[in-house]
């Protein structure tokens, strides 16, 4: 079971909705963020 299956089965998702499955992409990318480190931010930060 790879990482989003097993958030998928935390969370009781069976058969995400579209808002469902990008809200889960954004925990996944937080999640390698904390474990991999912030990524280089392209863009300017917001002032």
């Amino acid at each position: 079971m790879n990482l989003i299956q097993h958030l998928r089965s935390f969370i009781g998702l069976e058969s995400p909705s579209l808002g469902r499955r990008i809200l889960a992409k954004k925990m996944v990318e937080g999640i390698e963020e904390a474990i991999h480190g912030k990524k280089e931010e392209t863009t300017n930060p917001v002032q």
